[in-house]
Order: structure tokens, then sequence, then C-alpha cells
């Protein structure tokens, strides 16, 4: 007989979604969905305005001056890609000129790998940047580093997907913008999308990547970037500085297919293809869903879940939990490590002895486990409660782990 589920990993992807995003992509499969910007008929009209009020609510969600500014993709990965690769790829400087970016430890492979192939091939050179033992960077190391003349861009996450820690980005954002205004900064924004406040004109952000199926809760396969003026601009015909990766159909105008290259103008400029026109309905219905708590309530909701965990086992020596046991500088997440046991061995007595799902396991972010010392251990054991848990599964969670501590 199966156990009955209780899921507890929201870091890796919302569940349950929003209650109406179900319906609006059964709806958009159902009918016909366009395309957008192919045609002149009415569905591919639809599917336009459709694209539009999802820029727009983009829009609204990070204060982002204009809803053109926000290019639409499959999610984090596919925008950061673009952004660094279009910052630093199709811009080779020779040895001793290549451009430096400041990262952190912390960082998601969506980070760490794009600018790992670049240093590799000589294209850049990176700075990482350290974290303290619960898990956050200095704003003022990080600025210090970026005033180098040859820095060129920071890139960071918002919120560490390992361990929960909200890191201070627009402290950063100040200091970039005011001892190296030369430098682009890039957020990494998977975990902190609609989970934490986001405002990229009080953060100075140049460039925020996000996705729709974590804090969003919306379907996987859809997300895009605010990218700002300064990171972008066709200047009399000079695009840049970052360019696009990806060429090919943006659909549009008669002059606008007949051009050798992408049209320059934002946010079509990132946006070649055909789209998940279904995945855009199901993130903008909800956006828009009435039934979802709002941030500032999920939040405040998902940090008293893990601060119950934390309560009942921060003072057990047989438990490491990592980061801050103070939950206002965390969003959902805990992350710990049960002696005796690898995190596998707890992920899978949770999941087939009492039905819990959560995430063990390095979490596509092996630097910032060799920071907090569970790289050769295989990484930690994460929970991470959303807007629609309830108090009786971390309560499950709790149980379940006393029962493994006095087998």
């Amino acid at each position: 007989m199966q156990t009955e589920l209780t899921y507890l990993d929201n870091a890796s992807t919302s569940w349950p979604k929003a209650p109406s995003v179900a319906q609006a992509m059964l709806e958009a499969v159902q009918n016909p969905v366009g395309n957008p910007g192919r045609g002149q008929h009415r569905i591919s009209r639809h599917a336009g305005e459709a694209t539009q009020c999802l820029r727009e609510s983009v829009a609204k969600l990070v204060n982002a001056p204009s809803p053109d500014r926000i290019s639409l993709s499959s999610g984090s990965t596919a925008s950061l890609n673009m952004a660094l690769l279009g910052l630093l790829w199709l811009h080779p400087q020779p040895e001793g000129k290549r451009p430096r970016v400041v990262t952190t430890v912390l960082e998601h492979n969506a980070v760490r790998r794009p600018l790992k192939h670049l240093e590799r091939d000589g294209i850049c050179e990176i700075v990482e940047i350290a974290c303290s033992p619960d898990g956050f960077v200095d704003p003022e190391e990080i600025v210090a580093a970026a005033a180098d003349e040859r820095c060129v861009a920071v890139a960071m996450t918002m919120c560490s997907n390992v361990i929960g820690t909200a890191q201070p980005i627009e402290a950063i954002g100040r200091g970039l913008h005011a001892r190296a205004p030369h430098v682009l900064f890039i957020a990494d924004g998977a975990q902190a999308m609609s989970a934490l406040p986001v405002d990229v004109q009080a953060m100075h952000l140049d460039v925020l990547a996000f996705s729709g199926h974590k804090a969003m809760l919306g379907p996987g396969g859809t997300g895009g970037m605010y990218v700002s003026e300064r990171a972008y601009a066709n200047n009399h015909g000079v695009w840049g500085p970052i360019r696009p990766t990806q060429f090919g159909g943006t659909g549009g105008t008669l002059a606008g297919s007949i051009e050798d290259f992408n049209p320059p103008e934002m946010p079509g400029v990132f946006e070649v293809g055909t789209c998940n026109a279904v995945g855009r309905v199901g993130l903008q219905a909800a956006l828009c869903d009435p039934d979802v708590p709002s941030q500032s309530e999920a939040l405040a909701h998902e940090r008293r879940l893990i601060g119950l965990f934390i309560d009942r086992f921060a003072g057990d020596s047989r438990v490491t939990i990592y980061g801050p046991n103070a939950t206002d500088r965390r969003h959902g997440v805990v992350s710990f490590n049960i002696d005796g046991y690898s995190p596998q061995e707890v992920s899978a007595y949770l999941d087939s002895e009492w039905g819990i799902a959560i995430r063990a396991g390095l979490h596509c972010a092996p630097a910032a486990h060799r920071a907090l010392g569970t790289l050769d251990s295989g990484g930690a054991v994460r929970a991470s409660p959303g807007p629609f848990s309830k108090e009786d599964e971390m309560g499950k969670l709790i149980e379940a782990i006393d029962r493994l501590l006095n087998a």
C-alpha cells in the first residue's frame, strides 16, 4: 500500500501549482493556441496578447521600468546562459586583457558552468567570493573585487538553493552603482522570484533571470529575464553589451523577417523560434490567481514551518542544520544531515517509510557544498515547504526524523 505523499521539495519545483494553472493550460490545449507574431489571424493575435499580459505581470512584480525589458525563455538556466555568453563569448579579448567576472561559491551550475566553460576557453577570468560559515557573502568583498577596471560583471544568486540564505542583493547593488558603475549586475533569481521581495531598480540589477516553476507556482519550461537598458540597447545599429546567442525566426513584420539578423529591439531580440505558448498561459494564470497567498504571506508561512524543524533539532548534536537558525534570513528552505546516515539514505527512508518527498544530494551547486564541508559526504538533505504546505506535514517530517534518530 502506497503511503500518502507529503511534498516538501518546492525549492526544486513547486507543487501543488496555483489552482488555476491546470484549467488555463487545458483550455489552451483544447482550443487553438497560436504562435505570437506569426500571423495576422485572431489566434496568433490572441497568443501575442497573452504574452504581453505575462510581460506586464512580471514587470509589475519586479518593478521593471517597462514590460519590453522582460524577455521570456524556458527558465533561469536558459536566461543566465544567454546573459553570460552574450556578454562574454562574443567579445573575446587577448590574454592579459581578458574580462573578469565576480561570482560566489554559492552558485547553482546555471551560473557556475557557463563561467567555467568561458574561463577554460580563455575568454574570461573568474573571481570567486567565499561565504561565511552560515552561508552569506560580504557585500564589501564583492564590491571591492568588482571595482577592478577589468571586471565586467557580477553574477550571483539572490538566494541560495542549497540552504535558502537570502543574500544582501540591494546592498551589493548600491555598492556597485556607487563604486563600480561600469560593472553589470547579473542575478540568478530562480529561488527568489515570488518568494522574496524583488525590485530591479532599487537593487540596481541589470539582468534578473527567473523560473516560472518554483515559487511563481507556474509550469515547468517557463521563465525569462529582465534586461536593463544599459545591459542591452540598440544604439544606432550597435547592439550590446549583451548580444543574442540564438538566431532564427522571430515573426513580426515582413521587414523583420527579411533581415539577415534578429530584429534588434527588446524583447524579441532574445526570443527566437516557437515559444511555449501553453506554458506562458499557465504562468500568467498563476500570477493572477486570487487563491494564491501574497508573497509576504507565503514567505511568513514557509519561514514558520521551517522554524518548527529548526526549533526541534537545532540543539541536537546528531543533527547538523546548515545556515542561520534565524528564519528571517532565509526563504523556505532548511538543509541538514544526520550522523550515521548519508543524505541519500535519509531521503530513501523518508520516501519509502513515510511518503515524504525531499531533495538529497548536491543540489547542482557543488562549490556551495565544498564551502559547507558536505561535498565529500554526498551533500545534504533539503526540505522546502511551499505556500500550500501544512503544519502537520512539517510535523510528519519532524516525527520521521525523531524515529530515525531513536531507531
